[in-house]
């Protein structure tokens, strides 16, 4: 496995950047869904960037890792490292079901998909553990999440 170097650009480079341990909450989680060596509930991989992003109070470092050239973004709780979230973009990556970025929601839910609300917008929670997401400028909806089957799956998550 190869580990990738990226160049912060965006908005989040403003906060501050931070290695492994920057942070100082711990806590932990029970789940072990995940790919490879990277796993909900556990320590971040070794071959993980160096450096992070810390967000949300700075209770979460951002990271980033390559497993079988296909690139991942998580977060750990900061200080601990231990994983609570993975997202993933890249273009390479197909769930179990063989669903990949760029194709409809709906194509999810024919994967034995569920509606799933996170964060006041809608997501397609797949047997795999892994959740289908629209890209972050797609409507946000109060009630019901069916109206957005037409939009295309952005980026996968796993909680």
């Amino acid at each position: 496995m190869k580990l990738q170097t990226f160049t912060v650009t965006s908005v989040a480079a403003a906060l501050l950047l931070l290695g492994e341990n920057g942070c100082s909450m711990v806590g932990s989680t029970s789940s072990h869904l995940g790919v490879g060596n990277l796993r909900i509930g556990r320590r971040m991989p070794s071959n993980s960037s160096v450096a992070g992003i810390a967000h949300r109070g700075r209770e979460l470092c951002t990271h980033w890792t390559e497993v079988t050239e296909v690139t991942y973004n998580f977060d750990v709780l900061c200080g601990s490292g231990k994983v609570v979230y993975i997202q993933v973009s890249d273009p390479q990556f197909r769930t179990p079901g063989g669903l990949g970025i760029g194709e409809p929601l709906n194509a999810a839910l024919r994967e034995k998909g569920t509606w799933k609300r996170i964060e006041g917008s809608c997501g397609v929670s797949l047997p795999s553990g892994w959740i289908a997401r629209a890209e972050a400028g797609a409507p946000r909806y109060s009630e019901g999440c069916g109206v957005q089957d037409d939009v295309s799956i952005a980026y996968f998550e796993m909680r």
